[in-house]
């Protein structure tokens, strides 16, 4: 019996290019079931823990999340302003609620919030993957019950801006 060196290698090379497709198209398949992306918060939906966020005997809330490392956020920074501070003036009913996504994030917030003058009713940790929040900025309008009457994902520009304070009552 003699050994062919050809032979022996094509079979090996079979072999390798067989386990690198069984492996990508594992690591495919396992990518995109770990990977899949969430839908985002919809109006209308009643979701666990987001009724907490509305302060006690207020009728609905304004939470907004924002995420310390968030260009979008910092850029939003103006808006928010102006609603806090129809919200101190007595000009916005819903009370308003910043939230961040860890407990790491609060302090780095609150610090940033405070440095640009904007003073919400309260700043909360929330779970942001369980509330399906997509990205930061995102602004909810959610009532005690958990239910969100509005939501607004992302930079908002001058007619999103209005979209929200037509949605919430308010003019600034």
């Amino acid at each position: 019996m003699t050994f062919d060196l050809d032979k022996a290698a094509s079979a090996a090379t079979l072999a390798l290019c067989a386990v690198a497709v069984v492996t990508l198209v594992h690591t495919q398949m396992t990518r995109d079931v770990v990977a899949a992306p969430q839908l985002p918060t919809q109006k209308g939906e009643i979701l666990d823990g987001l009724g907490a966020l509305v302060p006690e005997g207020a009728d609905s809330a304004v939470v907004v999340a924002l995420a310390p490392d968030c260009g979008y956020c910092l850029d939003s920074y103006p808006f928010y302003r102006q609603l806090a501070e129809a919200r101190r003036a007595g000009r916005l009913e819903p009370a308003l609620v910043a939230t961040v996504g860890s407990d790491d994030a609060l302090a780095q917030e609150r610090s940033s919030l405070e440095d640009a003058g904007i003073h919400f009713d309260d700043l909360r940790v929330a779970d942001f993957q369980a509330l399906r929040l997509v990205g930061t900025p995102t602004v909810l309008h959610v009532d005690p019950a958990g239910r969100i009457l509005d939501v607004w994902i992302g930079l908002l520009n001058e007619d999103r801006q209005s979209e929200v304070l037509d949605a919430i009552g308010t003019r600034l």
